[in-house]
């Protein structure tokens, strides 16, 4: 029986405890006999990991444009040219087009050459911190410096612009058309800060890869400005997540230092406990039945990474620590045609963060309670301080 979105539980995505700690609350709002919910302006929720992933691979969903994540605010100037040459916002053929360049220089075997470089920038960066210290420190400089080091880029140029990365990222989020004169502004220093890369950077590095795509020229540029932005941001979010996850149990801390599993184990289901990225948003394309629903044209979608990590129809004890549980494709990536380019690297920085740590053997304690950014950003302790035992 198909059913109406207007006859689905309701669910409020603002509500205090969801904002403080939405990995503590998975499965307490909602009934275990749903799937999906209904929040504010009609928002389908979606939870399940097959809902999830069959929403990011369906065609009858797209993902929305930068006019739909602003609700109507930016339609023109440097933001509207960004998305239209960007994979992000882009459907049909000049998506797979634009897309399949940009897939190559970060293919697993093009980006394993950087994991010498990566390893020792975080084994680096480990040795600096001397407790009592905040990791989130770590956290924000490791992503800022294995760019550096990938790209060529001066360091203090990197620092100089971070305030701009921090302003664009707003576009992929519900809260674009507030930040807009900012994007705005942000947007040609970027665009100006990657062309200088690709045309004076060390051949073999990054961005004079994305340079020698056969795309039109402002299709390179903008898709290094995505590269750099995505990379910067959710790299540094997942970082501390990654050590939150670790460091909250003692036992757990100590199990990793000790060598109780592989590195890449704990880093992917560290992952799937505490995905940075809370999820992605989808819009209906037509009027269509889906999933046993009536979805009308328009209808905004967000599929849940969090809830879906924790499905226990596809992840036993779904709760509970467990690297050694079978592999499954992470929802945190994304899935179908708009699945992380930048996964691979992501997840060298990760492993190669926690080998460092693991090599080190520091002898850390969390003290206090974690306090988490805003959800409508990839999730990061405000901060993480450490001790020593």
């Amino acid at each position: 029986m198909t059913r109406q979105l207007d006859s689905l539980p309701p669910f409020d995505p603002f509500n205090a405890d969801w904002l403080r700690d939405p990995f503590e609350v998975v499965g307490r709002e909602l009934s275990t006999d749903d799937w999906c919910a209904l929040g504010p302006m009609g928002t389908l929720f979606v939870w399940s990991y097959t809902g999830v992933m069959d929403l990011a691979e369906s065609e009858g969903w797209h993902a929305p444009s930068v006019e739909e994540t602003s609700l109507g605010q930016i339609t023109s100037g440097h933001a509207a040219e960004f998305a239209q040459n960007v994979t992000s916002f882009l459907e049909g053929d000049r998506r797979r087009r634009i897309r399949t360049a940009p897939a190559m220089p970060l293919a697993p075997a093009e980006v394993e050459r950087f994991r010498s470089t990566i390893a020792t920038t975080a084994a680096r960066l480990v040795s600096e911190v001397d407790p009592p210290f905040d990791l989130v420190k770590l956290c924000y400089r490791l992503p800022v410096e294995v760019f550096a080091s990938i790209t060529g880029a001066p360091l203090s140029d990197l620092e100089a612009i971070a305030s701009d990365v921090e302003q664009v990222a707003w576009l992929w989020g519900f809260d674009a058309g507030q930040h807009a004169d900012e994007i705005e502004l942000a947007l040609p220093r970027l665009r100006t800060f990657v062309e200088g890369l690709m045309d004076t950077a060390e051949p073999g590095s990054l961005f004079p890869a994305i340079n020698n795509l056969d795309l039109p020229r402002p299709e390179r540029v903008w898709s290094g400005v995505q590269a750099l932005i995505a990379g910067w941001e959710t790299s540094t979010a997942q970082a501390g997540c990654l050590l939150e996850v670790l460091l909250r149990d003692s036992d757990r801390w100590d199990a990793v230092l000790a060598g109780k599993w592989d590195v890449a184990d704990v880093v992917t289901e560290a992952l799937r406990l505490r995905p940075a990225v809370a999820g992605f948003m989808r819009v209906a394309s037509n009027d269509m039945e889906w999933q046993g629903l009536q979805v009308p044209a328009g209808t905004l979608a967000f599929g849940s990474a969090v809830w879906a990590s924790r499905d226990a129809a596809v992840f036993d004890d779904p709760h509970s620590f467990d690297p050694n549980r079978p592999d499954a494709p992470l929802p945190v990536w994304g899935g179908g045609r708009h699945r992380c380019l930048g996964r691979h690297l992501g997840t060298i920085e990760m492993v190669e963060l926690l080998q460092a740590v693991v090599n080190a053997h520091p002898r850390w304690r969390m003290t206090g309670p974690v306090e988490w950014t805003n959800m409508r950003r990839p999730r990061l302790p405000v901060s993480l301080v450490v001790e020593a035992k």
